[in-house]
C-alpha cells in the first residue's frame, strides 16, 4: 500500500473526526480511558489545528483517507517539566499529537509515528 501524507484539507473534517473517535475507544479499551474524555479531540480542536498548518491526513493510492495526525513545531507546554531525564539538546523540535485511524487492527501510534518523519522533515 503506498501512502502519502499531505496537509488536511478544512473539508475533511468529517472524514478524520470518525478516526479520533476509534482512537478513544482503542484507548479505552487498552487501559488509557482517561486521556482523551468529554469529545477530545473536538471538531474545533481540529479546525484550529488544520487552519494552523499542523493537521496532516494519511491518503491511500485511491486517495482515501487512512488516518491523521497533529503535527506541532515549536516548545510543547506538555514537555516543560520532564520528570527522571532531561533533553539532549536546545535544538528546535515538533511533536507529534492526536494520532487517529482507519486501518483496522493498527495500534494508532504504530502506523503513524514511522510514517510521520517525512512530513516532519519536509515541513517549513
Amino acid at each position: 500500500m503506498n501512502i502519502t501524507i499531505r496537509p488536511t484539507r478544512l473539508e475533511e473534517l468529517g472524514q478524520v473526526m470518525p478516526f479520533y473517535e476509534r482512537a478513544r475507544r482503542f484507548m479505552a479499551a487498552n487501559g488509557n480511558a482517561n486521556q482523551w474524555i468529554n469529545g477530545y479531540p473536538s471538531p474545533d480542536d481540529i479546525r484550529q489545528d488544520i487552519e494552523n498548518g499542523s493537521s496532516y491526513v494519511f491518503v491511500n493510492e485511491n486517495q482515501e483517507l487512512e488516518g491523521c495526525f497533529a503535527f506541532i513545531r515549536g516548545e510543547d507546554p506538555n514537555y516543560k517539566v520532564i520528570k527522571d531525564g532531561a533533553w539532549l539538546n536546545d535544538a528546535p523540535y515538533g511533536v507529534i499529537h492526536r494520532t487517529g485511524k482507519g486501518i483496522d487492527g493498527l495500534m494508532p501510534g504504530m502506523v503513524f509515528v514511522p510514517l510521520s518523519e517525512p512530513a516532519c522533515r519536509h515541513s517549513p
